[in-house]
């Protein structure tokens, strides 16, 4: 950096600087004052407004990660022969695979048969839920390090 560079900046410093009694005093005029305040209002609404679409977020990411195992196994019901096996039939098993991983571990260790109904049900809504988080974290992440 260079000095001639450095001293428009140094001038600008000492001007705001001798400029604040000036807006100190307009700081405690009443309509700054109510203009700071309706700022901090809306501040205060868009953080419930953004807890509001993060909770939406959250529910539609859960509704659609129900949803999605389901469309999977339709799929596999119509689109493949049980009798041969082929790559979609595999590929869409190891999909529900991952996507119902806390149903898949529950069968796996603690029930040879298959979990009651209820348990199923419970473990369904966990994956559900699961995904729903990954997806939050996802569009947290993007949020906080790209905008």
């Amino acid at each position: 950096m260079s000095r001639s560079a450095a001293v428009p900046e140094l001038w600008t410093l000492i001007a705001i600087l001798s400029m604040e009694p000036l807006l100190d005093k307009l700081a405690r005029q009443k309509p700054v004052r109510m203009v700071f305040k309706a700022i901090c209002i809306c501040d205060k609404q868009s953080d419930r407004l953004m807890a509001t679409r993060r909770v939406r977020r959250f529910a539609v990411s859960t509704i659609c990660a129900l949803f999605a195992p389901f469309a999977v196994y339709m799929s596999m019901l119509l689109f493949t022969d049980w009798d041969i096996p082929s790559f979609y039939l595999n590929a869409c098993f190891v999909v529900l695979l991952v996507i119902e991983w806390p149903l898949v571990l529950f069968s796996y260790l603690f029930l040879p048969s298959g979990p009651p109904i209820i348990v199923f049900v419970f473990l369904y809504l966990i994956s559900g839920l699961f995904w729903a988080s990954v997806v939050d974290l996802f569009f947290f992440w993007r949020k906080k390090y790209v905008v």
